[in-house]
């Protein structure tokens, strides 16, 4: 049995994973006999007060070391990290905007899951299937947290989360300060922030018309250096179709990214606090994502989104052949009105 006590590689902090800049749509000109260009639609993100439910599912394959999976586990899908998934189910109450625009949305996890190859975890199973060695997820179900959205409903900051992890860990045992650091890779501020994001997202600055795009930045953590500087991922999001067959209309899009960023032995020297005799000499980071999503055309609020992140990284040492670790992962997402059933 894969040990549970091992904390996921998180590949984006992701997620972290959305655009918070400025947007630039690009616009171009129908070609020649083509039918006159749809009317351009404006998405201007709003969230009316009420209750929402957001569910996330996220995918994690099993890391490779220069292709192959490398684990303690002699199965064939062993990894690095052994293939899993991680789903939430959130309660978003979101209170009347401020007088300068900014609005707090109360935020509740309400059922939290994790499943591997030989085990799972449900918050919604019944207790005597709850094993107290494993990582306690049910403690953080319930708790409420206030994040803080500016005037685009982009959110800034997330109340008492961080303060949160870090009490529960201040007397706590060996084990369960493991355990609770596993459920803050997976399901804790940076992790809550990323998927809060895409209920935003990055939007044009204007009008715009299916095919026309408009492009983005990302900071994206390098999960396998954490102390070095983000990447700076570039997106491209377009405006694919409109579909106005339902009462509610929404606009489908697609977005994709990369970048690809060279760090020096001094640059991993200061950032890592390795001596410079170390024989770590260079690593090589590149990161793509690619996904498709919905968003409701009045109020520009996600419906739904399906994306996919790898990152990969090149360690090249004194003497040695350069090292490749490849960390893919998937990510589903639902946002709808209502809270959770």
């Amino acid at each position: 049995m894969p040990s549970p006590s091992r904390a996921p590689t998180n590949p984006f902090a992701l997620v972290s994973l959305v655009a918070l800049l400025m947007a630039v749509p690009a616009h171009s000109a129908a070609p020649a006999g083509a039918s006159p260009p749809a009317a351009p639609i404006t998405l201007r993100f709003s969230l009316p007060p009420g209750d929402y439910t957001l569910t996330v599912e996220t995918r994690y394959a099993a890391v490779t070391l220069n292709g192959l999976d490398v684990s303690p586990d002699p199965s064939p899908t062993g990894g690095m990290r052994q293939p899993e998934t991680c789903a939430a189910v959130i309660h978003l109450a979101a209170r009347p905007p401020a007088a300068d625009g900014t609005q707090t949305v109360r935020v509740t996890y309400k059922r939290l899951r994790r499943s591997m190859k030989r085990f799972e975890q449900d918050t919604d199973a019944p207790a005597a299937r709850y094993d107290p060695n494993l990582p306690p997820y049910r403690d953080l179900v319930g708790i409420p947290f206030d994040v803080t959205c500016n005037a685009d409903g982009v959110p800034q900051r997330i109340s008492g989360m961080a303060e949160w992890f870090d009490r529960q860990k201040s007397d706590a045992s060996p084990l369960r300060a493991s355990n609770l650091q596993i459920i803050r890779s997976q399901f804790g501020e940076k992790m809550l922030q990323g998927w809060l994001s895409w209920v935003h997202g990055a939007l044009p600055r204007g009008p715009i018309r299916p095919g026309e795009s408009w492009q983005s930045t990302l900071p994206i953590p390098i999960a396998s250096l954490p102390k070095l500087e983000s990447l700076r991922l570039k997106q491209t999001w377009t405006l694919k179709s409109i579909d106005r067959s339902s009462r509610e209309p929404h606009a489908e899009i697609t977005v994709a990214g990369d970048v690809s960023s060279t760090f020096d032995k001094r640059t991993l020297t200061a950032a890592l606090g390795v001596d410079e005799d170390d024989t770590l000499q260079s690593a090589k980071v590149t990161a793509k994502t690619e996904g498709t999503l919905a968003r409701d055309v009045a109020t520009a609020q996600l419906r739904r989104v399906a994306y996919t992140t790898e990152t990969s990284t090149t360690l090249t040492s004194r003497g040695g052949n350069p090292v490749t670790i490849r960390e893919p992962v998937a990510v589903t997402m639902t946002f709808a009105a209502g809270p959770p059933k």
